[in-house]
């Protein structure tokens, strides 16, 4: 089956479940599956697609498309079940039931409250507001090297807030520079929780001494917690499984924009890694940069990078992968191998320390094609030869809906990779004849 016809197939699956217009009406997914499909040969492959046609309004694709070297996983409506599972079996294809009611998953996973005072800050999924009360927090208990940027707004008025984090907060003399987001899909709710805990761990080292305090004198660190603060809240409290931005389209009643097809770079592309169809989830928008939430995010770092970028780093999930550039392309950065060299120093930390295995590669490689994307802009525009995007834990079991006992964890071991990838980038750039780009 051709490429385009796959990209094809990916845009409509993802008209169904999340696209709703729904204004504040609360989305019920009781009794939804999620399969994970295993398509061996190229008629099951084939199959897969006519599936999907046949039941195009009851399934979802979470990761990808399937192939024959990638399971796929699938959220089936409980109307269809029996039946799409019927033709699995006639197909001979191999299928796993991961979770047998995703709507009871997410019930299970909610704390009232109350019980939410009484819990660690990591361990539930926090609000908008309660990560921005966290992060101003931290810039009152380090204000020597702690401080909140808002960077502008959302489509619905919500702010985009960056804590910085340097030992030279009026900026007289810039150092190389992290930037790290979080939060662009708003089903992705593990991304802010580790990157809010990345930016405390961080910012203790303002009052620390040792080898890691290094990290905050040769670097200035961004941390965007929620690039998508509209969406973010709109998962929390309507539908968990929404992905995109809040901004309301011309002539539809379909409801946002993925802004990780929304950056300048390589926008649309033949629509490539993206849709042109406004009620798909991969939609890029109607024209580059038309969120304000990308579009603060460009303009802030337009401003502030002068040629300063050294580690970029955009966390999503499912999937554990950590993924360079390219995604609107199959050819190879010409940083490729200093970008796998540097990324083996993460995931290999990251495994030492808990046993989580990370794959590395190209996005479009590795996981599927994307254009617009806000990694392939940092690469080829902000010139980071060091860009990344990370898809957290885990592998499928859950996918988007990682139960809060999982938060800790990965965010510790993400630290950890991080931390190790940081230092072991000073080091290179200690080395003569290093060049960032």
């Amino acid at each position: 089956m051709s490429v385009c016809l796959r990209l094809c197939f990916l845009s409509c699956a993802l008209l169904v479940f999340y696209s709703s217009c729904s204004f504040g009406q609360k989305v019920n997914y009781d009794r939804y599956r999620l399969l994970k499909v295993t398509p061996t040969t190229d008629y099951q492959l084939d199959a897969v697609y006519a599936l999907h046609r046949r039941f195009k309004d009851e399934l979802d694709f979470w990761l990808h498309t399937p192939t024959t070297d990638q399971s796929a996983y699938v959220t089936v409506k409980p109307t269809i079940y029996r039946e799409f599972t019927e033709q699995l079996d006639f197909l001979k294809m191999p299928y796993e039931l991961l979770l047998n009611d995703i709507g009871e998953e997410i019930a299970s996973d909610r704390v009232s409250k109350e019980e939410r005072k009484k819990l660690g800050f990591f361990e539930v999924y926090r609000t908008m507001d309660e990560i921005y009360e966290f992060i101003t927090n931290l810039t009152k208990k380090y204000p020597n090297c702690a401080s909140i940027v808002n960077i502008g707004t959302s489509f619905e008025d919500r702010p985009l807030r960056v804590i910085r984090i340097s030992t030279d907060p009026e900026q007289l003399k810039p150092k190389p520079m992290v930037w790290i987001q979080s939060g662009m899909h708003a089903r992705e709710q593990i991304g802010p929780a580790v990157a809010t805990y990345l930016a405390s761990k961080i910012a203790a080292l303002c009052r620390k001494g040792g080898a890691t305090r290094k990290l905050i004198q040769k670097f200035d660190w961004y941390i965007l917690p929620i690039l998508n603060p509209d969406g973010y809240e709109y998962a929390q409290n309507y539908d968990r499984l929404w992905r995109k931005t809040r901004s309301r389209q011309v002539f539809t009643k379909c409801v946002g924009v993925d802004p990780n097809r929304n950056f300048g770079f390589q926008f649309g592309d033949g629509n490539n890694g993206s849709s042109s169809e406004p009620c798909s989830n991969n939609y890029a928008g109607y024209r580059p940069l038309s969120e304000p939430e990308t579009r603060a995010v460009v303009v802030y770092m337009t401003t502030i990078v002068r040629d300063r970028m050294e580690l970029f780093l955009d966390f999503h999930s499912f999937s554990q992968k950590w993924l360079t550039p390219y995604g609107y392309t199959i050819t190879l950065p010409q940083h490729y191998e200093d970008q796998v060299y540097l990324a083996r120093i993460a995931t290999k930390a990251i495994q030492k320390y808990n046993g989580t295995k990370y794959t590395i590669g190209t996005s479009s490689h590795s996981l599927y094609p994307v254009n617009g994307g806000a990694r392939d802009w940092a690469y080829h525009v902000m010139l980071g030869t060091h860009s990344y995007v990370v898809e957290l834990p885990d592998q499928g079991q859950y996918g988007f809906i990682l139960p809060r006992r999982f938060i800790y964890p990965t965010a510790t071991e993400t630290w950890v990779g991080v931390r190790a990838m940081a230092l072991e980038l000073i080091d290179l750039m200690s080395m003569d004849g290093y060049a960032s780009n």
